[in-house]
Formats: C-alpha cells, structure tokens, sequence
C-alpha cells in the first residue's frame, strides 16, 4: 500500500474518492420534501425556509431549483440530486418559469415528469447519493 505524502507528513485519513462516470436504469418513485422551486442561503448555499439560515439566521434567500428523489432500479434504491441545469432538463422548466408558477405547481410538474417513468441516468455516485449528470427516457 502506498501512502500518500504531503507537506506535514503522511495523511492518516482515507481519501475520500467519487465513482465518476455511473449509469443507472430505472424508475423514479418519490421526490422528497425540500425538491423544486426553492431558495438558498447566499453565503454558504444551503436550503432555507422562510428567510432564515440554520447556519446565518435571517437572510435574503437566492432562488434556485433542485430535486432530490428516490430511484429504483429493480434491485436497490438510491437518493437522485438533481442540480438547476438537470432540474430543468428533466420537468422541461426554467427558473423564470418556476418563479411565476410558484412553489407547487413547479413540484406537480416535476412529479409528472419524473414519477414511473422508465429511465437512464448517467452521473456520479457520491457519499451515498448518485448526482445526475445526464437524463433520458427509455
């Protein structure tokens, strides 16, 4: 085994390491609370609620769109995030749009798009979570 070196001596924890370049085949059964039109927090970026940070407390949220959904491929289940680019892609919708349809209705469309249908998704598995990278009905 080689240990890797760096500027204080050798690293004593595993490197954590992506599976770049997976493809899955399946179904989408469930996209997750938190999934859709939502906003974020502008200085660290996570998800917030009514203006408010659980790590900045009350802040201006940033708009954004994102799905976290549950993918099924016959055999074992795994949790899909969908970042802006694929979010659009996928429920044929843009932020804009999603702005003046507002928070539900841009879920339902999402629902519709995704849920039972059969697909291939192409993207990275990371600690746990597979984030699509590309998206297509088969």
């Amino acid at each position: 085994m080689r240990h890797l070196a760096s500027t204080e001596g050798i690293l004593k924890k595993p490197v954590k390491t992506r599976k770049v370049g997976s493809t899955l085949s399946g179904k989408i059964t469930q996209i997750y609370d938190g999934s859709g039109l939502i906003q974020r927090c502008p200085k660290c970026n996570r998800w917030i609620i009514d203006d408010f940070c659980i790590v900045h407390s009350d802040v201006e949220g940033v708009w954004d769109l994102r799905i976290k959904a549950r993918f099924d491929d016959g055999k074992e289940r795994c949790t899909l995030i969908f970042k802006k680019d694929m979010t659009e892609k996928s429920a044929n919708i843009t932020l804009e749009e999603a702005k003046k349809l507002g928070e539900t209705t841009t879920l339902e469309r999402i629902k519709n798009a995704l849920i039972g249908k059969n697909i291939k998704i192409e993207g990275v598995k990371l600690n746990g979570n597979f984030l699509v990278k590309d998206i297509r009905e088969v």
